[in-house]
């Protein structure tokens, strides 16, 4: 699995490296970092599109996404993927050095984010970039030079579970939110175990491995427990860069599709 996650930051690396003209040095922390061009989209404050492929629906504008996401092509050939989350830095005399972490909520479908692969931040993300009381000089540009990496995401809640609206239990499907780590879908391992068997149930992604979802290969009965396996880009101990989450129950008995549900 290491040697997977290596390639495919190599990927990574070929496919976003860019140069911007005018962008300043920018430290590293994780690994490479990439120049490029970022732009906002939708309400100056708001959340971007609730309607993204990723899936995570209203959760965008909520806690702990506080509407921190961005959008942008389909770069289904290398890693990058929903729920990966990057620091991205903007070079503006109005841009606060410390930039802003963010996650990859939707792949935008046309205009200067397919043509010009342009990022394409939520209105909140964008102006987040800005100094503070500067926001709405940083908007006033149609876009702006960044330079932005891929770092471990590290939310103030939990793992959560929101089933797909057309899950049944003989095909039940959920989408997994607020992933830590490296949060790429193509890097996690995901298991179910439900009420009629003592056995874990693998899981097969969705959307070759472009998005958080994952169906379960057989019938599953209420309640089911799910246990997720993932890495870290750095993790809180270099010599385990490993994380396993197992929330038992998690699913009850009468779920509901459309809704999210919390570990206990």
């Amino acid at each position: 699995m290491a040697t997977t996650r290596v390639s495919l930051l190599l990927l990574l690396a070929v496919a976003l490296a860019g140069s911007v003209a005018g962008a300043s040095a920018f430290t590293c922390t994780s690994g490479p970092c990439y120049n490029g061009t970022a732009a906002f989209y939708g309400d100056a404050d708001g959340a971007g599109n609730e309607a993204g492929v990723c899936g995570y629906g209203p959760a965008v504008a909520k806690p702990p996404f506080n509407a921190m996401v961005f959008a942008a092509r389909d770069y289904s050939r290398t890693a990058v993927g929903c729920g990966r989350c990057f620091n991205i830095t903007c070079r503006h005399p109005v841009c606060n050095p410390d930039g802003v972490t963010v996650t990859f909520a939707d792949y935008c479908s046309g205009g200067p984010c397919v043509d010009n692969d342009v990022i394409e931040m939520s209105g909140h993300a964008f102006s987040a970039m800005a100094l503070p009381g500067r926001e709405s000089e940083l908007r006033a540009s149609p876009t702006v030079p960044v330079t932005y990496q891929l770092v471990d995401c590290r939310y103030s809640s939990s793992m959560a579970y929101l089933v797909d609206p057309t899950a049944t239990p003989e095909r039940f499907t959920v989408v997994l939110l607020y992933v830590p780590g490296d949060a790429y879908p193509g890097l996690l391992t995901v298991h179910f175990k439900d009420e009629s068997s003592e056995d874990w149930v693998d899981a097969d992604p969705v959307g070759r491995y472009r998005l958080p979802k994952f169906t379960a290969t057989r019938k599953m009965v209420a309640p089911i427990t799910i246990k997720v396996e993932g890495h870290y880009l750095i993790g809180p101990a270099p010599e385990n860069p490993t994380w396993s989450v197992t929330a038992a129950d998690v699913i009850p008995v009468g779920w509901h599709g459309g809704k999210t549900y919390y570990a206990a």
